[in-house]
């Protein structure tokens, strides 16, 4: 009975229309959000929010997330880029 119950919900219901509601019908493609972001370390950021440890910066008017890793730096503060891969910045406090 469990098993007959599973197979409907794994075949027959992302067919119906309720089903095409509840399943997501795009896929990922599983790359980083951004390919390269090196050419930032040692730039000067500005930190948009709280980072206890992550939070937003800004450098030339984008917005990147980033991981301080010293201490806390609050919103406004100015950082230091240390180093960079696909998904986050990690910062200093000046």
């Amino acid at each position: 009975m469990c098993v007959a119950a599973f197979l409907m919900w794994l075949y027959v219901i992302p067919k119906t229309s309720l089903g095409r509601k509840l399943y997501l019908s795009t896929s990922q493609d599983g790359k980083a959000p951004s390919e390269n972001m090196k050419p930032l370390i040692g730039r000067t950021a500005t930190a948009l929010t709280i980072l206890v440890p992550t939070g937003k910066v800004e450098i030339d008017g984008l917005s990147y997330d980033a991981r301080c890793i010293t201490s806390h730096v609050e919103a406004g503060e100015r950082v230091t880029v240390e180093d960079a891969n696909a998904f986050e910045l990690k910062v200093k406090k000046i």
